[in-house]
């Protein structure tokens, strides 16, 4: 636009009077042609097919005391809490719903008037009243509720009423008027109906109709909707404009010229001082005086957000929030406050800076140079300053009025300035080598001097009555960075340089002062600084590409994600005094931190674009702040903001194995119908995508469960009495409200109710009874037993003590044959050879004492028997040296087991003498310990001739090997084995290893 502007003017310069003409028509269009491309929009919200309407013309809405909205269409009726549409009439789908006409009276009953009669839904309780003038599918237009309960039906063949007690009384005829269709009707305190009609206005009282009084008449024209004040107007919405009737007279306010549209379907009356209209080619706020007459006029189209066509019913819901029903679907405006300002996109007016130079303007830094918006005529498109032509690039990425009346424009190409009422720019020479200078940020500080962030010279300093460049900064003089991006002094008079490398501080005169530099190393966040800005409490606040960051004493403080925080690359920060907020500019919309809570606002809030551009921020005379973005511009009152309430929860679905269950009554359940889902609903418009809920089923869980889901199940519920309980939460996360709850109780399974126990328990004594009969007789058999069992144990006893006893014998019989033979071997040496003597005697000393152990209760360990053995073998050696060998081998495993004392020492000893004694040849004893199948296996062997006698007769009571076949029969019941293989005598025997003797000690 622009370059356009600016080669038309140097065409005008040099063409003539005719010429200059043309190319003023055609400026003239061209600038018409862009005026719609420039709108003032506004903060709505649309909704169609795609989100769920069955259908894109919607005629018809209303918001029930619960708080969900509903919408009817051609296609049917949709139920809305903000996340869904439902079909209240999901199984009735018979029932034909061209809806016309929503209202509800005051017993909360919802009342649709449709094109085939009218439809009451009360609760899912469904009446569909088809005939009521005597006529099947007769058109309904209208509903009304009277001052007495009863129901007026607006319909095409006249008037009807349902009365209190149920009964239907039907006008079907209206004298003089030339039509039976009636659109709408009105009851003033009187009872009288004041009638519209396809011809005009006429009045019904008791049973009749009549004309209209004289001062009440409007032209015979359709009537389409009224609407009071509920004092003195009453305002009449026809196809020819807007009617008041007040004070016994009728005015015409107005049709397409005030209005935008003629044909007004729309009519609400806003206590707060406005009337809503809505026409063929839109709506319109009218601002009311405290005397209901017309103020100014807000006209919304298209262009402004709104959904295109007819628009037929405007409503506010309880939030603040006004819907609109209209030919293509839903509009909601989430507010009056946000405004934004969108841009030709063909010319890519992203705005980069923004001054009020003027205080009824606002310059707009743009990608297509300086636009103005004149602030008395919002509606109107932005338009390009005349100066542009003097700038040597359009991208305006910095903008400031001084006190001096000047106002500084940087570009990417250097700096320019210009007072208010030129129509020039006088360049600024920043040039250096040649080079221009691209200007980011533009700053003037408590001296008055000027500071100008570059993006590759650093930061300049201006001062002086001519203007001049006094100093540069850079990284010579201690400058992180060369690319600046932002500049802010703090109250106490501190320069701070956000740039590409960290933040630096200049605290005094640069030429006496050192810049002190924080970066990442020393505890910023992140390097990149974008923007700076101090709060009421002195702390400075830091925006940089990867999040937000505070300084609190000389320490950074990291908010991002976790915290709350939406986007990453900080854009612009601006302190707001009176409401003590931060606006923080990122690049998914904006954000507002107050009480350490914050608040997001996105396109679903009214902002052009989601992506704020860097330090495209400004307050403007009134205290209004306005932010610069992708394609446009919004302007906020941050002091007027929608409180975001606990949205109201309700139940709306109890489910049981795919049916559905009342929820107005206590269900009782059987016990397999255990399996349940429990849908719900948070009615929140604002942000629906943010309500999350907090569960509870008493009963069975023990607390609160928070989930963002709308139903929960339950799966194998015990029996009992529950009552389940759903709170919703709004996007800060309060919990406010009262839950909504719903009781049920799951029967217990025959065999758990009361009658069935008391039966169970009878029988149960009965057989207890019967069968302590029976235990009374057997325990008598017992105890005869008993007495038996009690002798033939004490008999057994008296036996096993004898063994017992006999093992003892037995055992201690082996010790002084044993101690014989020792003592004799030392008595043998003690006159030969005292040395030996002596060596036999200490053996002899060890022998004794391991005897003395064994002897105690008649029981050894293999490893001791072992080492007694070995401690036998070393005094046999000593007396045969040249005929004796011995050999053992016993696992080390089986060291620790229990056997009977003495139980192989004499195996070894009968080995010993008797092989050295029945032979000239050497001897060799060797003794084998092994564990085989599960027993512990002992075999003593000594070469020579085998026995002259029965191995039996060996196994006297007098003879060792008796002794130990007889302890072998008491203890293990097993023999000792002989055999005589390969000229070796063996003698060998098992024992058990789990004997209880390894149980003991």
């Amino acid at each position: 636009m622009t370059r356009r502007c600016a080669v038309l003017s140097r065409i005008q310069n040099r063409s003539g009077p005719a010429a200059r003409r043309i190319i003023c028509v055609t400026g003239c269009l061209l600038w018409l042609w862009c005026d719609p491309l420039w709108a003032q929009r506004l903060a709505f919200e649309n909704l169609s097919v795609a989100q769920g309407l069955p259908q894109s013309s919607v005629q018809t809405l209303l918001q029930d005391r619960n708080g969900f909205l509903w919408f009817g269409t051609p296609a049917g009726v949709r139920r809305y809490d903000g996340h869904q549409f439902q079909n209240p009439f999901a199984d009735r789908p018979q029932i034909p719903l061209n809806a016309r006409y929503l209202t509800q009276d005051n017993q909360d009953r919802i009342w649709i008037a449709t094109n085939r009669g009218a439809l009451c839904w009360d609760n899912g309780s469904i009446t569909y009243y088809r005939g009521l003038n005597y006529r099947k599918n007769v058109v309904v237009n209208h509903i009304l509720e009277g001052r007495y309960d009863e129901l007026w039906f607006a319909t095409d063949t006249g008037l009807s009423v349902l009365t209190p007690f149920g009964q239907f009384e039907h006008y079907p005829k209206i004298p003089g008027a030339g039509t039976s269709r009636i659109n709408a009707v009105w009851q003033d305190e009187n009872s009288v109906l004041t009638v519209g009609t396809d011809a005009g206005l006429v009045q019904f009282e008791g049973s009749q109709f009549r004309p209209a009084p004289v001062w009440m008449t409007v032209p015979p024209v359709r009537v389409n909707r009224f609407a009071d004040d509920g004092k003195d107007t009453l305002w009449v919405a026809t196809a020819a404009g807007l009617y008041a009737v007040r004070h016994n007279q009728t005015i015409y306010l107005g049709g397409t010229d005030e209005f935008g549209g003629d044909d007004i379907r729309a009519l609400t009356y806003d206590p707060a001082g406005f009337l809503w209209l809505g026409h063929e080619n839109g709506a319109c706020r009218i601002t009311l005086d405290p005397q209901s007459r017309l103020g100014s006029v807000h006209k919304l189209t298209t262009a402004n957000g709104l959904h295109e066509g007819m628009v037929y019913q405007i409503q506010p819901d309880r939030e603040g929030r006004w819907w609109f029903a209209t030919h293509s679907g839903v509009s909601k405006l989430n507010n009056m406050v946000n405004f934004s300002f969108t841009g030709p996109q063909n010319l890519g007016l992203d705005v980069w800076s923004i001054a009020q130079p003027e205080p009824d303007s606002v310059w707009l830094g743009t990608g297509a140079g300086v636009r103005k918006l004149d602030l008395n005529q919002l509606n109107q498109p932005a338009a390009p300053w005349p100066g542009n032509r003097d700038l040597k690039n359009d991208e305006i990425r910095a903008l400031l009025t001084t006190p001096d009346g000047w106002t500084w424009i940087g570009t990417r190409h250097g700096l320019w300035r210009t007072r208010v009422g030129w129509a020039r720019a006088e360049p600024f020479p920043l040039q250096q080598d040649g080079d221009d200078v691209f200007v980011r940020h533009l700053l003037r500080d408590n001296l008055g001097r000027l500071w100008v962030a570059t993006d590759r010279r650093g930061v300049l300093r201006i001062s002086g009555d001519d203007w001049e460049i006094i100093r540069d900064l850079g990284p010579k003089q201690g400058l992180p960075g060369q690319r600046v991006f932002c500049l802010y002094q703090t109250r106490d008079t501190r320069l701070w340089f956000g740039t590409e490398n960290g933040l630096a501080c200049l605290d005094g005169e640069l030429e006496i002062s050192r810049l002190r530099v924080i970066d990442e190393d020393r505890g910023l966040p992140y390097n990149r600084v974008l923007s700076l800005v101090e709060d009421n409490r002195d702390r400075l606040w830091l925006g940089t590409g990867f999040g937000l960051a505070v300084m609190i004493d000389n320490q950074f403080e990291r908010i991002g994600h976790q915290q709350g925080l939406q986007g990453s690359a900080i854009h612009f920060l601006v302190w707001h005094q009176p409401t003590a907020s931060l606006w923080i500019g990122h690049n998914e919309g904006l954000s507002r931190l107050q009480n350490n809570a914050f608040r997001h606002f996105n396109r679903r809030h009214g902002l052009a674009y989601e992506e704020m551009n860097a330090n495209a921020v400004w307050l403007d005379h009134n205290d209004m702040l306005w932010v610069g973005c992708r394609k446009g511009v919004n302007r906020m009152n941050p002091h007027i903001e929608q409180p975001a309430g606990e949205p109201p929860v309700f139940i709306t679905a109890f489910v049981s194995d795919d049916r559905n269950l009342a929820l107005d009554t206590h269900n009782v359940l059987d016990h397999d119908q255990n399996f349940l889902r429990i849908e719900f609903s948070g009615l929140n418009y604002s942000r629906p995508d943010m309500t999350r809920f907090r569960v509870k089923l008493d009963g069975f869980d023990a607390d609160w469960r928070e989930i963002d889901s709308r139903s929960v199940q339950y799966a194998g519920l015990p029996s009992g009495r529950y009552t389940f309980l759903v709170k919703a939460g709004n996007e800060n996360g309060a919990y406010l409200g009262a839950p909504a709850e719903l009781s049920f109780t799951i029967e217990p399974p025959i065999w758990m109710r009361p009658w069935f126990i008391g039966i169970l328990l009878f029988s149960i004594i009965l057989l207890v009874w019967r069968r302590l009969t029976d235990l009374k007789e057997d325990n008598e058999k017992l105890a005869l037993e008993t007495t038996i069992l009690q002798k033939r144990v004490e008999k057994e006893k008296e036996i096993e003590l004898r063994q017992e006893a006999e093992i003892r014998l037995l055992h201690s019989q082996m010790n002084p044959h044993f101690l014989q033979n020792a003592l004799n071997t030392a008595i043998y040496f003690a006159g030969n050879n005292p040395e030996k003597a002596k060596r036999i005697l200490r053996k002899l000393s060890q022998i004794f004492r391991m005897n003395h152990k064994a002897t105690l209760d008649g029981w050894s360990t293999m490893g001791a028997e072992i080492r007694l053995i070995d401690s036998y073998m070393e005094i046999q050696l000593l007396r045969f040296p040249d005929k004796l060998t011995y050999n053992s081998v016993c696992p080390q495993d089986l060291h620790a087991k229990k056997i009977p004392g003495f139980i192989i020492q004499p195996l070894v000893e009968n080995a010993c003498v008797h092989g050295v004694k029945n032979t000239l040849d050497a001897v060799h004893v060797s003794l084998n310990c092994a564990l085989v199948d599960g027993s512990v296996h002992v075999s003593v062997a000594n070469n020579g001739q085998p026995l002259r006698r029965p191995f039996s007769a060996c196994l006297s009571d007098d003879h060792a090997l008796g002794n130990i076949n007889k302890r072998l029969k008491l203890l293990y019941n097993q023999e000792l084995q002989y055999n005589y293989e390969e000229g070796n005598l063996i003698f060998s025997f098992h024992m058990r290893h789990n004997h209880e003797s390894d149980h003991r000690g």
